[in-house]
């Protein structure tokens, strides 16, 4: 019994094929599994026990290191099996990294987070999350893959205690304000540019001692809201023109 014929690979992306090298053609009869062969050419078997039957209709298996096997029913046509197959090439193994979430990004955060040491610290925390886009279908939530915490300027910059600190960050440039201890109790607004804090108009700008301190910025324009022991703890808000703190 002859077996002929080529075992070639699927079409490529390429929309190309080619011979597949040592693939091994294993025929059986029935349950009966007659042999095989593994060669870069299909090669000639000798089974006399089929070869005298033309027509028979002979199961082939075939297989290939990377591909995936292929069982094809084929006709005994005198005594020579005629084969035209191709197989599937078993992808690679690749080493690959999951995520926990949508996209690869790094993110950045500013949270209110200060106190006072003695004097005023104030601290930039920054979270930094790794966020995967890999697969759309994950939507779990961003975890922190590291916390890194940074002095911002100097330290311990005001010139004496500070009470009741609120901050906000505008464009990426921090402002806070405080009751600043050293000027009774007054209001105090700085903010950090050129690497270094700097009071916003005159320190201690408040009548008198103040609580209940709030501070919002819109661009470059800052704006407090306070209540007034002078003003009987009456709600007092502020903005700066540019020079001055006005009413």
């Amino acid at each position: 019994m002859n077996i002929s014929g080529t075992v070639r690979q699927i079409k490529n992306q390429a929309g190309k094929s080619s011979t597949i090298p040592g693939a091994r053609v294993t025929v059986i009869v029935g349950e009966r599994e007659l042999g095989g062969m593994k060669t870069d050419l299909l090669g000639r078997y000798g089974y006399e026990e089929v070869s005298d039957y033309p027509g028979a209709t002979l199961v082939c298996k075939v297989e290939a290191k990377g591909f995936h096997s292929k069982t094809e029913k084929v006709v005994l046509e005198q005594s020579t099996i005629q084969l035209d197959i191709e197989l599937e090439p078993i992808p690679p193994e690749q080493t690959w990294i999951q995520w926990i979430c949508e996209r690869l990004r790094w993110m950045t955060e500013w949270p209110p987070i200060w106190w006072a040491i003695g004097g005023m610290v104030a601290v930039l925390f920054v979270i930094l999350l790794v966020v995967d886009q890999c697969t759309p279908d994950n939507n779990h939530p961003p975890t922190p893959a590291a916390m890194v915490w940074k002095p911002v300027g100097q330290e311990a910059f005001t010139e004496g205690n500070a009470r009741q600190v609120t901050m906000m960050v505008e464009k990426n440039v921090p402002y806070v304000a405080y009751q600043d201890v050293e000027r009774g109790k007054k209001g105090t607004v700085m903010k950090y540019a050129s690497e270094k804090w700097s009071p916003v108009g005159n320190p201690g700008f408040s009548a008198g001692e103040l609580t209940e301190l709030s501070l919002a910025v819109e661009g470059e324009q800052p704006w407090v809201a306070y209540r007034d022991s002078v003003k009987r703890f009456q709600l007092t808000v502020k903005k700066f023109s540019g020079e001055r703190w006005e009413s």
